[in-house]
């Protein structure tokens, strides 16, 4: 498993994202081909990435649809889970928060749903 929380303030914007995650991805897949023979028949599991909505419903909405591409285009990943569905005491990294369903839930919905 491995956790992502990156640019995170206001002033980053999605089309960032790839490149941001590629670097960390880079980093890990080559720990793991360095000290793993197996290596290259593993996947990595991110078990959570995300942003919050402290910025702006819309921007989380885009970072989170920019997450999901940079994700779904790199084959070393096996699973990628989004954090979280349901805000709680103020994160901000819930989808929804309170019942009250953010942009980012429909943007969720149209990647879970291809």
């Amino acid at each position: 498993g491995y956790h992502l929380y990156l640019l995170e303030d206001a002033t980053d914007r999605p089309q960032q994202v790839a490149a941001s995650y590629r670097r960390y991805l880079d980093a890990i897949d080559g720990v793991v081909r360095g000290e793993d023979p197996e290596a290259p028949s593993k996947k990595i599991w991110l078990s959570e990435f995300g942003w919050r909505s402290v910025h702006g419903e819309a921007l989380q909405a885009e970072m989170i649809e920019a997450g999901f591409a940079a994700l779904l285009g790199d084959s070393r990943i096996a699973m990628a889970s989004c954090f979280c569905s349901e805000d709680w005491e103020y994160q901000g990294y819930g989808i929804s928060a309170g019942g009250y369903r953010k942009k980012s839930f429909a943007r969720f919905k149209a990647i879970a749903s291809r």
